[in-house]
């Protein structure tokens, strides 16, 4: 007899092979159970710290002193600090007050070393013999030389007769105690006005530089370049060889010649 309809279901069934069961060696230690190792604290893993890098004080000071003459050249007394410096400069201010202590100390800095004047030496050395007049003839003409070589101190003066504050005076006050030093290597007679002699010349000299220029005349004197000024280079000479003795008087012969 054959059967017809749907065939019954197969009592057959598909092998199915058993999962996998998780392998834990090597995950937790030897001699440790599993819930102690998952309540274990992680190492800490620390950091290798990189190495600083040695800080180049007299480089770092040099950047401020720079900086500080640029401020001042482009933006005056009124806007001269110990922050609008360490903008300049790109630094800390704390790094301003560490090297200088402030803005007042940072200018006599400036002063000293940074350019604002000539060096001493650079004027007159102390191993330069000579009498009075060839002395004060090469201190002249080389602040002379030296102003027309350096932007930033004639830009000084220039803020020096708009401004005047606590830094200006403080500047003044260095450049006084400049002229006294180079003043005391002169051995002029007791009887010339230095000092006045002295005033007069470097104000000339000065009021020369802030005006020289492309076109520039003062007196009907040109102030255009170098070939002008080997003109008012003369005329310092002549001025000083007419004041300030060759060689110098001995005391009795100075008495002497007052009787």
């Amino acid at each position: 007899m054959v059967r017809t309809g749907p065939r019954p279901p197969s009592r057959l069934r598909l092998y199915r092979p058993p999962e996998p069961r998780p392998q834990f060696h090597g995950l937790f230690p030897r001699g440790l159970g599993q819930a102690a190792s998952l309540t274990r604290t992680p190492r800490r893993i620390t950091a290798v710290p990189e190495p600083q890098r040695p800080r180049d004080s007299q480089k770092t000071r040099r950047a401020i002193l720079d900086a500080a003459a640029r401020l001042l050249a482009r933006d005056g007394f009124q806007r001269f600090g110990v922050s609008a410096v360490a903008r300049e400069a790109g630094v800390d201010k704390v790094l301003i007050y560490r090297y200088f202590g402030g803005a007042e100390e940072l200018l006599r800095a400036l002063a000293s070393e940074g350019g604002l004047f000539p060096a001493l030496d650079q004027l007159l050395p102390a191993a330069l013999s000579g009498s009075p007049r060839a002395l004060a003839r090469h201190a002249l003409l080389e602040y002379a030389r030296w102003l027309r070589r350096h932007p930033y101190a004639l830009a000084l003066f220039r803020w020096e007769l708009l401004e005047s504050n606590h830094l200006t005076a403080a500047l003044a006050a260095c450049r006084e105690d400049f002229a006294r030093s180079l003043l005391a290597r002169l051995p002029v007679d007791p009887s010339i006005d230095l000092p006045a002699l002295a005033a007069i010349l470097a104000a000339g000299v000065t009021l020369l530089a802030l005006r020289t220029g492309p076109g520039s005349t003062f007196c009907d004197v040109p102030l255009a370049g170098d070939a002008d000024w080997r003109r008012i280079e003369d005329a310092l000479t002549l001025l000083v060889d007419s004041v300030l003795p060759e060689q110098q008087e001995s005391a009795g012969s100075h008495a002497a010649a007052q009787k």
